[in-house]
């Protein structure tokens, strides 16, 4: 298995920005439907409150568990509290 991965991240204050991506390649000889698994990533990160921070967050898998599983969308929403 070979994996690569690129991230960029912009800073602003108290909010960030990032993009992310990643890229694995898979062996055949292990079984894998399809040879890779790529995913890319993007936030949007900024304080609410504080002490507590919010991160929506949208990903998308192409080939996950190399094709085991159909490409997926997944959002979510980080919430963070400092102390």
């Amino acid at each position: 298995m070979r994996s690569g991965t690129a991230q960029h991240r912009v800073n602003s204050g108290c909010q960030e920005f990032g993009l992310a991506y990643s890229d694995s390649r898979l062996s055949a000889a292990l079984g894998f439907p399809h040879r890779f698994e790529r995913e890319i990533e993007t936030y949007y990160q900024f304080d609410a409150l504080h002490g507590w921070t919010v991160q929506p967050d949208l990903e998308y898998w192409q080939h996950p568990g190399g094709g085991r599983t159909l490409d997926m969308v997944l959002g979510l929403i980080r919430v963070m509290l400092t102390f």
